[in-house]
């Protein structure tokens, strides 16, 4: 399951899902990751469908407004995968 979420100008990031996928994240814990494999931290999803947990990763990368959250959920493993797709990456390969 992919999550992308565009970034404010602080490191705090709630999320929701819509509720026909908390059956499948309700009450779980992801072991997070970034894209080389070093561990970043755990994401957490309540009943009520919101997540937390990206701040570790968001200030490690020192994201910036309209930088892109990318998060890559391994249901089976547990696990999640983050990338930050920069505000210029976006602009030049023409993704908003």
């Amino acid at each position: 399951m992919r999550l992308e979420r565009e970034v404010a100008d602080h490191w705090s990031l709630v999320v929701s899902i819509p509720h026909a996928y908390r059956a499948y994240l309700n009450g779980r814990t992801f072991q997070a990751v970034d894209m080389q494999g070093a561990t970043c931290g755990l994401i957490r999803w309540a009943s009520t469908g919101l997540s937390w947990g990206y701040s570790v990763f968001l200030q490690a990368l020192d994201a910036k407004d309209g930088d892109v959250l990318v998060a890559d959920f391994d249901l089976i493993r547990g696990s999640v995968t983050l990338y930050l797709r920069r505000v210029a990456e976006r602009l030049s390969d023409g993704k908003r």
